[in-house]
């Protein structure tokens, strides 16, 4: 296994690490949005 290679592993581990994040980031964002929503619909009905 070359450097190059090993460049590419990390390189891809590392975006695939970013990636993830952002997308649980995106999912938990979501669902607090809704949840707040979802609370002041009840308070306020």
């Amino acid at each position: 296994m070359t450097t190059h290679d090993m460049a590419d592993v990390l390189l891809s581990v590392v975006v695939n690490d970013v990636l993830l994040k952002f997308w649980l980031f995106m999912c938990l964002s979501t669902v607090l949005c809704w949840l707040v929503e979802f609370h002041q619909h009840i308070t306020y009905s």
